[in-house]
């Protein structure tokens, strides 16, 4: 378990160390630096979570959350990485899954303007109740656009939806012997599958 958050940890800082390798002579002539947090999964799994308890006054839980620190190279293209974490805890099943994630990004804004195409690599760690841990690797794209708003633009607030799809290699294999509802279920919701996000942040 510890091998496996440390593999993550390592993803995630190789990229930052490579975004951050800024040359210190170079004039910046926009804000490079961009943190998100993916606000939709955040407050709607807390919603949940608060439905839950006040309806059956339990010790339930519902957290689904992703960061991303992005450095933007030029004016049209980027680096990121991006760390997500999907938990659920229910004491009326006695029931925990927790997905970890990390991932690498590279970004192109095509008009160097609001749209934006991405696309990722990274690694998945799966745990749940009374099942064997499984790690997984993983790879997509998707498509969006970064709004920025304020008096200081581009820097500053900003939001940013995108639309997209995150496939894992290895989930069939992995549970070879489970059903295919819960196949589904796992690339679908914990590892990959559709995504639709709102990125919230700052530009600086």
């Amino acid at each position: 378990m510890a091998r496996k958050l440390l593999i993550i940890l390592m993803l995630t800082l190789a990229v930052n160390t490579v975004v951050l390798a800024d040359d210190d002579n170079e004039k910046s002539t926009f804000p490079r630096h961009i943190l998100t947090i993916d606000v939709l999964p955040t407050f709607g799994s807390l919603l949940v979570t608060t439905a839950l308890n006040d309806t059956i006054n339990l010790n339930n839980y519902v957290l689904f959350t992703a960061l991303q620190y992005e450095y933007q190279l030029t004016n049209w293209v980027s680096l990121a990485s991006r760390v997500g974490l999907k938990h659920i805890k229910s004491e009326i099943d006695d029931l925990e899954i927790t997905a970890l994630s990390a991932e690498a990004h590279i970004r192109v804004y095509p008009s160097q303007g609001v749209l934006f195409l991405d696309w990722m690599f990274g690694y998945s760690y799966f745990m749940m109740t009374d099942r064997q841990d499984h790690s997984f690797l993983t790879y997509g794209g998707r498509l969006g656009w970064r709004f920025a708003f304020g008096k200081n633009k581009p820097g500053g607030f900003i939001l940013e939806p995108s639309i997209g799809y995150i496939g894992a290699l290895g989930i069939k294999e992995s549970f070879a012997n489970e059903d295919e509802e819960f196949k589904y279920l796992v690339q679908q919701y914990f590892v990959g599958g559709f995504v639709f996000s709102v990125g919230m942040g700052f530009r600086f």
